[in-house]
């Protein structure tokens, strides 16, 4: 089960509880970097789960064999309940695997653009990411074991993927944060409610003028050495013809 699962366990237990989930994507000067994710559950959705040590037992080590590092559930003191989530990427397509390993290959977070443009004087860096709360749904019905158990119980399966992902979207906040080489981020905040897509994204361009003076110096070396060499092979042909 993913960190995605795990906000949707806790927003389906009862709408009126409030789930935050904040994910954070670092992006280094390499075009790799460290995305984020943490969560937090109120009072009411740690009480839902059955307490702290219910919501600790929630099931994460596919994350884990993936290489996500995963905090402890971490109690809060006003009853709530926070766990973080961090992994490491090299380029944009190993940040979209790890996104999709958190919210799934159509989820909520996902799409995740990195541009960079590097010459002697000039850096730029770009970054964006695409969230979609619409896409935020309960996967009851495309699951077709659960689906099955589901009939088997008299439970119709549709109208509970409507339900319950009517909770989720009402119980669900998400604070998705893209930050880029020169200390440039761009923060977006997404309610449950809230169905449009929002792009995400952070640029940044940095001079590199501290370079010119060695570009100059580099210069003067050159020149000094072709005059240097010039007057060599003056200084040669003299002496041959003095010969």
């Amino acid at each position: 089960m993913g960190a995605g699962a795990l906000v949707l366990v806790a927003a389906l237990a009862l709408a009126g509880c409030r789930v935050d989930t904040r994910v954070v994507i670092d992006v280094a000067d390499n075009g790799g970097g460290t995305v984020t994710v943490d969560v937090a559950l109120d009072a009411d959705a740690v009480a839902q789960l059955g307490g702290a040590q219910r919501a600790a037992a929630v099931p994460l080590d596919d994350l884990r064999a993936a290489g996500w590092v995963i905090s402890p559930v971490r109690p809060a003191d006003d009853g709530g309940a926070s766990i973080q989530l961090v992994h490491q990427f090299t380029d944009r397509a190993d940040l979209a695997r790890r996104l999709a390993e958190i919210f799934g290959s159509e989820g909520v977070v996902r799409d995740p653009r990195i541009e960079r443009t590097r010459d002697w004087f000039a850096s730029e860096d770009r970054a964006s990411v695409l969230v979609d709360m619409g896409s935020l749904t309960a996967g009851v019905a495309g699951d077709a074991a659960l689906r099955e158990r589901l009939v088997a119980a008299g439970l119709d399966p549709d109208r509970l993927e409507t339900e319950l992902t009517g909770a989720a979207r009402d119980a669900a906040q998400l604070k998705v944060t893209v930050r880029v080489p020169g200390g440039v981020e761009g923060t977006a905040e997404v309610f449950g409610l809230d169905d449009a897509p929002v792009t995400v994204q952070a640029a940044s361009a940095r001079s590199h003028s501290d370079r010119i003076p060695y570009l100059v110096a580099a210069g003067v070396v050159v020149v000094v050495g072709l005059v240097l060499l010039g007057l060599a092979r003056r200084s040669a042909r003299r002496a041959r013809t003095s010969a």
